[in-house]
């Protein structure tokens, strides 16, 4: 199976993404500042992450956000998980990042418990996402 059909796999299995293309999972693949990460057993992809190399206008280094990890449920609490995040900091080492950054909630649990396992740090207590939907 070729590295696209491994991803496209990966955004309809383990994300969920029923409607994703081949053309659109292409476009993102080419485009140096993303990163997709792939766990696989054999020729089956049983875990996936996804993140981004943040350029800063003030810094040469960049920073990257972990935008987006997930395992089946069969592969959960094996490590399969905190491997993906590892080989991501790696990435981000490598591309001479200053920082890696992710997003969670503390009720999340699971996550919570891996991102520390991995080093993540939670610099302030009160840290909070805002957004805004444009579709």
């Amino acid at each position: 199976m070729n590295h696209i059909h491994l991803a496209m796999d990966a955004l309809q299995k383990i994300h969920n993404r029923k409607e994703a293309s081949v053309s659109t999972m292409r476009a993102f693949l080419q485009r140096p500042e993303n990163v997709l990460l792939l766990a696989c057993q054999g020729d089956q992809v049983i875990g996936s992450l996804n993140g981004y190399s943040l350029g800063h206008p003030d810094r040469q280094s960049p920073q990257f956000l972990l935008y987006e990890i997930d395992v089946l449920p069969p592969f959960q609490k094996k490590g399969v998980g905190q491997a993906l995040v590892n080989a991501f900091v790696d990435v981000a080492r490598h591309s001479q990042a200053f920082e890696v950054w992710v997003l969670t909630n503390t009720s999340n649990e699971a996550a919570m418990k891996m991102y520390l396992k991995c080093g993540f740090n939670q610099k302030n207590k009160d840290d909070v996402m805002l957004n805004i939907m444009l579709e």
